[in-house]
């Protein structure tokens, strides 16, 4: 089975980002603690997309969005993807739910700056968010 890829990277519009969108938190309220997400638009990831084709991952980005998890929350059913999908942590409080590759008996706990690539058709899931604290992760499909 395909590897999970991981690098350590500085997304140079990240501060920028999460202002925005803790001000989107903010204004919408969000107010049943559930998992929740936002699109984005593909064209403002290009420093994904350069960094995923320096590492001859993928040469295009078809879909992305943002994932915000509040405390007390999980994704744990177990699902995947028609796509190799990136992802990249904006916000990582300790204790905010790993992401569980069950087939690979491998478990990674998330952290601010960590970019990860999980090739499509892998299965995966989050555990508990058990932090005090939001999580917020960039997500994208991309081929």
């Amino acid at each position: 089975m395909t590897p999970i890829f991981q690098l350590e990277t500085n997304f140079p519009g990240r501060e920028h980002l999460v202002k925005r969108l803790l001000r989107h938190i903010y204004i919408n309220k969000f107010p049943d603690k559930s998992k929740s997400d936002m699109k984005l638009p593909v064209k403002d990831l290009d420093f994904f997309l350069n960094l995923i084709k320096e590492h001859k991952l993928g040469t295009k980005l078809i879909e992305a969005w943002v994932n915000f998890m509040m405390p007390s929350t999980d994704h744990l059913a177990g699902h995947i993807h028609p796509y190799a999908t990136g992802v990249y942590y904006l916000l990582s409080p300790k204790n905010s739910g790993n992401l569980k590759f069950p087939d690979m008996n491998l478990e990674i706990e998330p952290r601010e700056n960590l970019f990860l690539v999980v090739p499509k058709a892998v299965t995966h899931s989050i555990t508990e968010n058990k932090s005090n604290g939001l999580r917020i992760s960039l997500a994208f499909f991309f081929e």
